[in-house]
């Protein structure tokens, strides 16, 4: 892995699924023109994310199936304006943190589905009052209709 060292322009670097190892990554701290790491699958810990810090240049970084933890990484992103880091769909802390998300956001939507059940609640009680009162209207005229058509026959 020494070899990356002598890469001062690499750009991207895969090393999915490999043997790259916290010691390896020491070799990465040179590159300042690093900006895609995949490290999915590989050994690396929390320890492999302190030769990155001083990347500024980093944007994504994908950590899915290793050691790193949601702090470590979070830690990172705050001393890297704008990486993006995946450490997977099914990573506790991310589920987690997703899931907590969702619970937010239906908590939101049941509220606003409450407001708008009470509103068409309200809405319903005036239109059974609108056509109670139209119906006893209805009844009134049609009476005073019936007694004009009585004295008429007389």
């Amino acid at each position: 892995w020494s070899v990356l060292a002598k890469l001062p322009n690499l750009a991207q670097l895969n090393v999915q699924g490999s043997s790259f190892t916290d010691a390896a990554a020491q070799h990465l701290m040179g590159l300042e023109r690093l900006d895609r790491l995949n490290l999915y699958g590989t050994p690396v810990t929390d320890a492999a994310l302190a030769p990155l810090r001083g990347l500024k240049h980093l944007r994504k970084l994908y950590l899915w199936k290793t050691q790193v933890t949601y702090d470590a990484a979070v830690a990172l992103e705050k001393e890297i304006p704008g990486l993006e880091w995946n450490l997977g769909w099914d990573h506790p802390e991310v589920a987690r943190q997703r899931l907590e998300q969702q619970i937010a956001e239906f908590t939101e939507l049941a509220k606003q589905a409450e407001a708008e059940a009470a509103r068409l609640k309200s809405d319903l009680q005036v239109a059974e009052e609108a056509r109670t009162a139209s119906q006893e209207r209805l009844k009134k005229v049609e009476e005073a209709l019936g007694k004009l058509s009585t004295k008429k026959s007389e």
